[in-house]
């Protein structure tokens, strides 16, 4: 709306009641001026340190940035997929942003079962295995492993701890 309204070829559309302000919107824009917001982009290194799991900055974010920078163009392709404009530029294949963000998301959850002692970590220990043989040659075996952790959950079998006062409820994945 600011845009258009910045905008001179829209001058005219200024009058209309679609681009005025509400009293509260006027307010808040006083107050903003007044006192402006105090924000600085989080660091992903700094995130991490808060967080104790440095390791995620050191294999995930900064391993993944050297090879893609999907903010670069953020919000482009979606541009030009709605509204269908021509010539839309040749956007590049944001797969390995996803085959990152899985192999880190599965570092984090072996991670996490490697401290645990619970006895079906084997499956989802197969699951990971699985997954990260997909990113890496295709195999979609992940599917089985995944079957055979959907059937315990639907055999009611408890795949977690009930929290104290909870008992006698279904775990899940």
């Amino acid at each position: 709306m600011n845009r258009v309204r910045s905008d001179t070829e829209f001058s005219g559309a200024l009058a209309s009641k679609l681009f005025s302000l509400t009293p509260e919107q006027k307010e808040r824009a006083r107050s903003l001026a007044k006192n402006p917001p105090v924000w600085q982009r989080p660091k992903g290194e700094d995130a991490a340190k808060a967080l104790d799991m440095r390791f995620l900055y050191r294999f995930g974010y900064d391993f993944g940035s050297t090879h893609v920078h999907p903010m670069a163009n953020d919000g482009q392709q979606d541009f030009y997929t709605i509204t269908k404009l021509e010539p839309a530029p040749d956007f590049p294949d944001h797969r390995c942003v996803l085959s990152n963000t899985l192999l880190v998301a599965t570092m984090l959850v072996q991670q996490g079962l490697n401290a645990s002692t619970l006895s079906w970590r084997a499956l989802v220990y197969d699951f990971l295995d699985d997954i990260r043989r997909l990113l890496d040659i295709g195999v979609e075996d992940y599917k089985l492993s995944f079957m055979k952790l959907s059937a315990m959950i639907e055999q009611g079998m408890l795949l977690c701890q009930p929290l104290a006062g909870r008992e006698g409820e279904r775990g899940t994945v």
